[in-house]
């Protein structure tokens, strides 16, 4: 299984065409998008670009996002968290703005996998076992950090350049 994770998209149509190429070149089964998909403004373009990816895309509800709005896309609405397994692993998906770094699921053991976005600054690491990511935003990053994405497998989770596609960043997954 591969994912291509992203987030805070905040409904600029560059950001969408990005998840679209990005999306062609990484050959992904599924797309999770980690909220925060709106500005108002562009529904039916973005629902143009969402069309173009042959990958099923879901999407949890971040704090700018609403279950009203997020019915307009043309993605599977999973509420404010999604799980998938991987085999034995845990994978849980969500925006950031309830459970973080700092406040992750206590129903995640090790070896489980805590993706997340809001912050809008990619990264990666280890916290007592778990494997988290952030994927940063493809829209606005934040603090001089690049647009970014992550993609997950069944051995490792790389942080990628949203523009170019290179590797930021490796986790490999215990």
């Amino acid at each position: 299984m591969k994912y291509l994770v992203a987030a805070d998209l905040h409904g600029e149509i560059f950001a969408y065409q990005l998840l679209l190429e990005r999306a062609e070149e990484e050959n992904v089964d599924k797309i999770v998008l980690l909220g925060d998909l709106d500005n108002g403004r562009n529904t039916a373009a973005i629902n143009t670009i969402l069309d173009q990816i042959k990958a099923p895309i879901f999407a949890v509800e971040g704090n700018c996002d609403s279950e009203e709005r997020l019915k307009m896309f043309h993605v599977e609405n999973k509420g404010t968290k999604m799980i998938d397994y991987v085999e034995k692993r845990c994978i849980f998906f969500t925006h950031g703005h309830i459970y973080g770094i700092h406040r992750m699921p206590a129903a995640l053991r090790k070896g489980d996998i805590f993706l997340y976005g809001h912050w809008h600054e990619g990264v990666l690491g280890d916290k007592e076992g778990i494997i988290f990511g952030n994927t940063g935003s493809l829209a606005r990053p934040r603090n001089g950090s690049k647009a970014s994405y992550i993609i997950l497998s069944e051995t490792e989770m790389t942080l990628k350049d949203g523009q170019s596609g290179e590797i930021i960043k490796k986790q490999p997954l215990c």
